[in-house]
């Protein structure tokens, strides 16, 4: 039998396995988290994805505007720095292994392709550095990430929108979508992407460093 979708993958590792908890006890804690890591695909992703992939100027900005909303929201509901750098404070859970895999990916090839830039002085982007720092430097994480110049040439198709697969056809669509309409600084760019979001390639990582974190018993 198989297990499908990286986070129900990582929330199978972590009720089938024994090794440090990536989701607490607490039933409501347990759903806060599966909230949260939900909206990393369904939200954030989405938005960088449509900004990456688009290639009309206003839908690009458009996105990129719900891109930084998005990250704001997600970052106001991460614990003090105080308490620890992960959005749990010191515990590494699934929340920080849904976000992982793509941080790097909004750095070099959003920066490379469509000039993104976290805007300077942002107290929601510190907190995100933070922990983008923290994260970055932990075995399960590092195994994970890629050398730029081969992560700029495999999103190349991405930034020209012209990407084969699933996840890329379904952003081309809505975009296509939008254009039609004529209202694409209006309208919302949500789809109902997280079910497909798992076919793209950096969502698979989450369920490496899940089983990293697991297996190597990391703290």
């Amino acid at each position: 039998e198989k297990v499908h979708d990286s986070l129900i993958v990582v929330q199978y590792i972590d009720e089938a396995f024994k090794g440090p908890a990536l989701l607490p006890s607490s039933p409501l804690e347990r759903a806060r988290q599966r909230y949260w890591s939900n909206f990393v695909t369904e939200k954030i992703q989405k938005n960088y994805y449509t900004m990456l992939v688009a290639q009309d100027e206003e839908i690009q900005e458009s996105s990129r505007g719900k891109f930084f909303e998005t990250c704001r929201e997600f970052a106001s509901e991460m614990s003090d720095p105080s308490k620890g750098p992960y959005f749990y404070g010191d515990e590494f859970t699934m929340v920080d292994i849904a976000f992982a895999p793509f941080w790097q990916r909004f750095l070099w090839v959003g920066g490379a392709y469509r000039n993104l830039k976290f805007p300077e002085g942002d107290a929601s982007f510190k907190r995100l550095d933070i922990w983008w720092k923290a994260v970055s430097n932990r075995p399960s994480v590092k195994a994970t990430l890629v050398c730029k110049p081969r992560l700029l040439s495999s999103y190349k198709q991405y930034a020209r929108n012209e990407a084969t697969s699933n996840y890329g056809k379904m952003i081309q669509a809505h975009i296509k979508k939008q254009v039609t309409r004529g209202s694409a600084h209006k309208r919302s760019t949500g789809f109902g992407l997280g079910i497909v979001a798992a076919t793209c390639a950096a969502s698979s990582l989450a369920t490496f460093i899940a089983t990293k974190t697991f297996f190597n018993k990391e703290k």
